[in-house]
């Protein structure tokens, strides 16, 4: 997108993009690990002596998260996952000499008192009415809590584990967020702990991260971010090892305050970034013009809001077919963006969620999922879109 100086436009600078609260893309997170960055004064780890939030922070939940290979749902209690299930992150086994591991719908065995949802990195995990975190698939970096020593993948090269099972040592849970090789819990007492993250072989230690202040809310900008309880956004880099420390930020406009959710960050380096505040969305000096926003989510060059009338809008540079929009292809260079106050109303129908990635996003419609882009599954029943509209994919639960 075109860079426009405001007090609303941040600039990270040399950072990759990655997504949010709300979503994260795993390609690029896995570049944003692997990078280094300048630190800052560390904050103090919060001490017993700390004043206690006045209540538990109550950000609101995911009912469905979507990775570049699957995407799973909480309906009920119970969880369903639809799309690639080559490292089990279904809770089931298939066949490893099936290619490509699609499937339909499928209900995770042994879940049903799930409240909460997210999927990265071919694992998926999922927060219990009790506050706790259940994690499974794939274990690379340790990102399932535990260990897992069950083959796997391409080959069996992989190391997988099946049946989910609860990250020992977190409770009072109210948030779970995922990069593709760490996960974070936002706790009830405002702070947060993450595992995961580190060199091939981590066990999963649990580690809380060092924020100065209590949390409200948390997501990802290539490392754990947080709201604080002054409306601040603080976001630390782990580059690769699992450990901590600062980002340093540098800004052409007022710190990140006042903010509800954590910053989406968009364009192919990640160099806007799209803020909330309240209801209110905002991308360089425009404000989106499409009313009040309950959620808003980053698939890295483009960005998509939930609004509170159920509708979705979806906007930035669709890189081709990203946004699954017919007609001519669009450049990777901004010449075809859709700016913000033109946003591309995705689905018809009224939605309680939305989750998007890199290629492919979808909305949750009653007890059916629309998905555009290019979604990896199968079944499902195609509405072929009219020009400059998405073609969607409809996907009964």
């Amino acid at each position: 997108m075109r860079s426009t100086s405001s007090s609303f436009f941040v600039t990270f600078v040399g950072l990759f993009f990655c997504s949010t609260t709300f979503a994260c893309s795993d390609e690029a997170t896995t570049a944003n690990d692997a990078q280094g960055d300048a630190s800052v004064d560390a904050p103090r780890v919060l001490a017993d002596e700390d004043p206690p939030l006045l209540a538990p922070p109550t950000p609101t939940a995911r009912k469905i998260s979507v990775s570049r290979s699957h995407a799973c749902v909480v309906l009920d209690g119970a969880v369903k996952c639809f799309g690639t299930n080559l490292y089990g992150q279904f809770g089931v086994k298939d066949d490893p000499n099936k290619v490509p591991f699609q499937r339909p719908p499928t209900t995770v065995p042994g879940i049903r008192d799930a409240v909460e949802v997210e999927v990265s990195g071919d694992r998926t995990c999922a927060r219990h009415s009790d506050g706790t975190v259940s994690c499974w698939g794939v274990n690379r970096y340790g990102g399932l809590g535990a260990p897992a020593n069950e083959p796997c993948g391409h080959k069996n090269f992989e190391r997988c584990r099946i049946e989910p099972e609860k990250v020992a040592g977190l409770a009072n849970v109210v948030k779970v967020v995922s990069s593709i090789s760490r996960s974070c819990a936002l706790l009830a007492d405002g702070t947060m702990k993450c595992w995961g993250g580190g060199a091939p072989g981590d066990t999963g230690e649990l580690r809380q991260i060092p924020f100065a202040e209590r949390l409200v809310d948390i997501g990802f900008f290539r490392g754990p971010c947080g709201v604080t309880t002054s409306k601040t956004v603080r976001c630390f880099s782990e580059a690769g090892t699992g450990r901590p420390k600062p980002l340093a930020a540098k800004s052409d406009g007022p710190p990140l305050e006042g903010l509800t959710a954590v910053p989406a960050p968009i364009g192919l380096f990640g160099t806007e970034m799209v803020l909330q505040r309240g209801t209110q969305v905002s991308q360089g000096a425009a404000t989106a013009p499409f009313g009040a926003v309950s959620r808003v989510v980053s698939g890295g060059d483009f960005a998509c809001a939930l609004l509170q009338d159920g509708a979705a809008r979806c906007w930035g540079s669709p890189l081709g077919d990203v946004l699954g929009i017919t007609g001519p292809k669009r450049s990777v260079n901004g010449d075809a963006d859709i700016a913000i106050e033109n946003a591309t109303r995705i689905s018809a129908a009224p939605a309680t969620d939305i989750a998007v990635t890199s290629s492919w996003g979808c909305v949750l419609v009653g007890r059916s999922v629309t998905c555009w882009g290019r979604p990896p599954v199968e079944s499902t029943t195609v509405r072929p879109g009219q020009t400059g509209q998405p073609i969607y994919y409809d996907i009964a639960l």
